[in-house]
């Protein structure tokens, strides 16, 4: 009864952590996004400027963008700020993840199969076994006569 009552809080509590999460990702969305917004109308007339043989090249119209244009702007880079994270999210844990598991397949198949083998060796011959095997075969046998 008390493992069941653990077993919900602790599903309670990871419930609540997840929920934590998911408000500090939307938190996280929004202030991208108010960034991109900032970025936007405070950046630069002209994202890339070029100039060829003394003449500038624009590749933005000269006046600033509508407001509209601005959102979606802000938004696209919210997005791809929010895909970054969750990659970063997901990418790096299962990346340590890989690592860590060539690491113990190396250690294991370097260091560990060996100790393995050994142990078992030992076990075998150290067994409490072959002792009582051992023990009971010279207890039951008959006793040895002397040549007269």
């Amino acid at each position: 009864m008390n493992t069941v009552l653990s077993s919900r809080r602790t599903q309670r509590g990871a419930v609540r952590i997840g929920w934590w999460l998911l408000a500090l990702m939307m938190l996280a969305v929004v202030g991208i996004f108010a960034a991109a917004w900032v970025t936007m109308l405070e950046g630069p007339q002209s994202l890339i400027q070029v100039v060829v043989n003394g003449e500038e090249l624009h590749f933005k119209p000269t006046g600033p963008l509508p407001p509209a244009h601005q959102v979606v702007l802000a938004g696209i880079g919210g997005l791809l700020a929010l895909g970054t994270v969750a990659v970063v999210l997901v990418a790096l844990p299962l990346a340590l993840l890989a690592a860590a598991a060539v690491l113990v397949v190396v250690l294991l198949a370097g260091v560990g199969l060996p100790l393995a083998a050994v142990a078992v060796v030992l076990g075998l011959l150290l067994s409490p076994l072959w002792l009582l095997g051992w023990a009971l075969w010279r207890a039951l046998r008959p006793p040895r006569s002397i040549a007269a």
